[in-house]
């Protein structure tokens, strides 16, 4: 609310719950509870802590130097990217994430028609990064997706996760339903 209050309904008693909070201006923060008892809880309040973390900034371009704008540019902790933080790619192709966590990141690029890529950091405290990166063209995967008899199978989810070996790692997941002719078509995939 107005007030930096929060509500939640519907929590399961014996339960753990972790809760994190986030702002663009500050660094994430989190609190774990346990629901003990039904209704009325008064919960730990979360804080955010005015640290501005570390900028992570570069440049997106393609095999041919030239820049990528509207690019996505996640960082965060994997495997579910826990406190990410997500900008875009300007004109020139120039990105900077701001408050990003010390330690172990991951920072993610997707662009339509590029293959995603995931380049993995370490955030020393302090110490704003420089991160240059050049995307390849995506690759896609189509096929078609038939009953025991050959009869196509339509509205059958297909899903692309397995990634740089990294099966959890949230945002890079892509999902596709068949058509009615059991068709299916994933794009910028990596190789």
């Amino acid at each position: 609310g107005d007030q930096g209050q929060y509500i939640f309904r519907g929590l399961e008693v014996s339960r753990k719950y972790t809760m994190q909070a986030g702002h663009p201006d500050y660094t994430s923060g989190w609190v774990e509870i346990s629901v003990s008892k039904p209704g009325g809880l008064k919960f730990p309040d979360i804080v955010l802590r005015a640290h501005t973390g570390i900028t992570v900034s570069g440049r997106v371009v393609n095999v041919s130097g030239e820049p990528i704008a509207g690019a996505e540019v996640v960082a965060g902790k994997a495997p579910y990217m826990s406190n990410s933080v997500t900008t875009k790619t300007d004109d020139a192709g120039r990105y900077a994430v701001r408050n990003v966590s010390e330690g172990d990141s991951f920072v993610i690029f997707k662009a339509e028609g590029y293959a995603p890529e995931l380049q993995k950091i370490k955030i020393i405290s302090d110490q704003d990064m420089q991160l240059d990166f050049t995307m390849n063209p995506g690759k896609g995967i189509a096929g078609k997706v038939l009953d025991e008899d050959g009869n196509p199978i339509k509205d059958v989810y297909m899903v692309v996760g397995a990634w740089h070996n990294n099966e959890s790692v949230d945002n890079t997941t892509k999902w596709v339903q068949t058509d009615a002719n059991g068709s299916f078509r994933v794009d910028n995939l990596p190789e």
